[in-house]
């Protein structure tokens, strides 16, 4: 499996214990996007330290409980949180922390961090190195990589019903090779 290959020469420099945690995720993904047409963000690796990059929403169906992705069924966790807006944040054991929360997003000021410029020439989503244009959940979660690199962030699109991952500012695994940039 493509995705197990590339978790598998980053996993040692993010904060996540296990790399069935990320398996279990794509997997759940993957089921998901069969049956409904919904778009999500998931951070794995997330703790608290992560704060100044995630600003909250008013509902968050995660905080002060205890389920962890290998205890729970999962797809069906994912499908309730997927009803709200935002990402869920996940830490490096798999416990499902938060709902609904916003990566930071400076689009303009990573990239050139990240690039060392920015092409005002292209669309924004082709500057990340994207082959269709993607949204803000696309976009915020590239970003929040860059912000919180010992984290893997998934998104499913909602509009294509794909899934991309995304470490440290890089496509770390996406349908379309010539996205990936790791």
């Amino acid at each position: 499996m493509v995705i197990s290959k590339q978790l598998r020469k980053v996993l040692d420099q993010t904060n996540i214990d296990d790399i069935a945690i990320p398996l279990n995720i794509f997997d759940a993904l993957n089921e998901i996007k069969k049956s409904n047409k919904v778009g999500l963000s998931l951070c794995i690796g997330y703790n608290s330290s992560m704060s100044p990059h995630i600003y909250s929403m008013d509902i968050d169906i995660y905080n002060n409980m205890s389920y962890n992705v290998f205890d729970i069924d999962l797809i069906d966790h994912i499908k309730k949180s997927s009803n709200l807006d935002g990402a869920i944040l996940i830490d490096n054991k798999g416990n499902l922390k938060h709902s609904g929360k916003y990566y930071r997003h400076d689009p303009g000021d990573t990239l050139i961090k990240m690039n060392g410029s920015y092409n005002s020439q292209k669309m924004l989503w082709e500057n990340y190195g994207f082959n269709l244009p993607v949204c803000t959940r696309h976009l915020s979660a590239i970003n929040g990589s860059f912000h919180m690199p010992k984290t893997i962030i998934f998104v499913l699109s909602e509009e294509y019903q794909d899934i991309r991952s995304f470490y440290k500012g890089n496509i770390l695994y996406s349908p379309y090779s010539s996205e990936i940039n790791i």
